[in-house]
C-alpha cells in the first residue's frame, strides 16, 4: 500500500492485496458451507428424505462454486506474487470475483439455513422440525430464532476474538443486531430503564443524526448536556461539572465537519475521576477496530462501555449485502441487553449472518488502511487544486489533513477515517466563472 515510487508497482501491490482478500473471503464462506452441510448430514433422520436430498444437493453445488472461486483466485494470487500476470487482468479478476462473491454470499447464506424453522417443534411424537438443531434447542432461550440463534452466536464469538481488545480479567460479550440503529435503540432503551430520574447525560452534537434525534426525543432528552465533540476541554469540563451517568459520542463523526473526539483523552479523564458507574455509549462505525475503549474499563471498573457499530459498512468488505449491527458490552450489561434484544425484536435474522464475511482482523485492518490512504490522497489533491483559484471554490474536509481541527485527535486514535467531505462555498455560477484561473 505504498503511495510513492512507480505507480505501476503500487497498482500491482494493491491489486494483489485485493485478490488475496477475495481469496480469503471465498475460503471463509466455503468453510461455512462445509460446516452447514456436515450438520445437515448428521441430522438426516430428523429431516424428511426429499427435503434432505434437495438441501444437500444445493449445498454441494454451492461448495463446488466456492471451491472453483478459491482455486481460481489462488492461482491468480500466485501469479500476481510472481509478477507473472498483466495489471489489466488483475483488475478484471478483482471486479469480476468481487461481484460474483457478493452474489454468491447472499445465495449461500440462505442455503445454510434452508431447512431451519424460525420456531421449530423440538419435542413431540411426530417428526421434529428442529432438523440439525435437534437436541440443541433450549426452551424459552433459543426456541424462537427471533430471540437468538446459534448462527449469530458463532459470528459474535468470532467478532469478539478478532475485532475487540478485551483486557485480561474483564468480561465482555458481543451481541448481533438487525442493523446499527437496532443496536443503538437497544442500548438507549436499556439506559432509559436503568438511569435514575435525576441522572444527567452528556452527548456530542455530531452524533449520527438519527441517534441524536432519538436521544433528544427519549425520556433522557431533557437531561442531555450537549457538547462540541471537537473541543476536548469542553467535554472534560462538562463531565466534571455535570457528573453524567452516561456519555454519548461517535469515535469518528459522520456529520458535517467530520469531527473526531479525542476518545483517548476523554477515557483517561474518566478513568481518573469516575467514582460511580458511567455508561460510555460509543458509535464505533467509522473507526471500527481502531477504537478500543475497553482498556479504559480495566483502569476503572466504574466505566461501562456500550460500544456499537453498523456492520453494513466496513465489516462487509465492500459487499453491502445485508443490514447488520453489533453491540459489545461488559458481561453484566450484555446479559440485560441480550434480554432487551429479545423483547424489542432487534436480533438479526439467521440468514443475514452468513451474508456478512467471517471476522478477520488482518484483512480488515489492511483494507481500512488502504481506504484511509486513498481518502487522504484525494482530499489532499482536492485541497491543492482548490488553491489555484483566487477565491476558494471548494474545501476538502478530512481529519487526516493538518488543517482539520481534529487532526491531532485522529492521529492519537490511529485512524483518520475512510471518507472525506467536500464543501462548496461558492454557489453562483457567474461568481464561479469570475474567479476561474482559466
Amino acid at each position: 500500500m505504498r503511495v510513492s515510487g512507480d505507480l505501476v508497482d503500487c497498482a500491482l501491490e494493491d491489486l494483489t492485496d485485493d485478490v488475496h482478500e477475495l481469496f480469503h473471503l471465498a475460503n471463509g464462506q466455503l468453510r461455512r458451507l462445509r460446516t452447514a452441510r456436515r450438520e445437515i448430514e448428521g441430522a438426516r433422520r430428523a429431516i424428511r428424505p426429499r427435503t434432505f436430498r434437495t438441501e444437500l444437493a444445493q449445498l454441494h453445488s454451492a461448495e463446488s462454486t466456492f471451491s472453483t472461486y478459491v482455486r481460481d483466485l489462488g492461482d491468480c494470487l500466485a501469479e500476481a506474487r510472481r509478477r507473472a500476470v498483466p495489471i489489466d487482468r488483475l483488475r478484471r479478476v478483482k471486479f469480476e470475483y468481487a461481484d460474483l462473491l457478493r452474489l454468491q454470499h447472499g445465495i449461500a447464506s440462505a442455503l445454510m439455513v434452508g431447512s431451519d424453522w424460525q420456531s421449530p417443534v423440538f419435542e413431540g411424537s411426530g417428526l421434529p422440525t428442529a432438523g440439525r438443531l435437534l437436541g440443541a434447542v433450549t426452551e424459552h432461550l433459543d426456541d424462537y430464532k427471533r430471540d437468538r440463534h446459534p448462527q449469530a452466536r458463532t459470528f459474535e464469538d468470532g467478532y469478539l476474538r478478532e475485532y475487540v481488545d478485551v483486557p485480561a480479567g474483564l468480561e465482555a460479550r458481543a451481541l448481533m443486531t438487525s442493523c446499527g440503529m437496532a443496536a443503538f435503540t437497544t442500548i438507549l432503551h436499556h439506559l432509559c430503564t436503568v438511569l435514575n430520574k435525576g441522572s444527567r447525560v452528556v452527548a456530542a452534537r455530531g452524533m449520527y443524526h438519527e441517534c441524536r434525534a432519538l436521544l433528544a426525543k427519549s425520556p433522557l432528552g431533557d437531561r442531555v448536556h450537549w457538547v462540541d465533540e471537537s473541543d476536548t476541554k469542553e467535554i472534560i469540563r462538562a463531565c466534571r461539572k455535570v457528573q453524567p451517568a452516561a456519555i454519548f459520542w461517535d469515535s469518528i463523526c459522520n456529520s458535517k465537519g467530520l469531527a473526531v473526539p479525542d476518545t483517548r483523552a476523554i477515557l483517561l479523564e474518566l478513568a481518573a475521576s469516575a467514582r460511580r458507574d458511567v455508561w460510555l455509549v460509543i458509535d464505533n462505525t467509522c473507526a471500527s477496530l481502531f477504537c478500543q475503549p475497553f482498556h479504559a474499563a480495566a483502569l476503572n471498573p466504574h466505566l461501562r462501555p456500550l460500544v456499537f457499530e453498523s456492520l453494513t459498512k466496513y465489516a462487509q468488505f465492500g459487499f453491502d449485502r445485508v443490514a447488520a449491527g453489533m453491540i459489545v458490552a461488559p458481561g453484566r450489561e450484555a446479559a440485560e441487553l441480550d434480554a432487551l434484544r429479545e423483547h424489542l425484536g432487534t436480533n438479526i435474522a439467521d440468514n443475514c449472518v452468513a451474508a456478512v464475511p467471517e471476522p478477520n482482523r488482518g484483512l480488515l485492518a489492511r483494507r481500512l488502511r488502504r481506504i484511509e490512504r486513498n481518502a487522504r490522497l484525494l482530499a489532499g489533491h482536492a485541497r491543492r487544486a482548490a488553491s489555484a483559484f483566487p477565491v476558494p471554490v471548494v474545501e476538502a474536509i478530512y481529519p487526516g489533513l493538518e488543517t482539520h481541527e481534529c487532526h491531532g485527535a485522529a492521529r492519537r486514535l490511529g485512524f483518520n477515517g475512510g471518507f472525506f467531505a467536500m464543501e462548496f462555498p461558492i454557489e453562483d455560477r457567474a461568481q464561479l466563472s469570475a474567479v476561474s484561473p482559466g
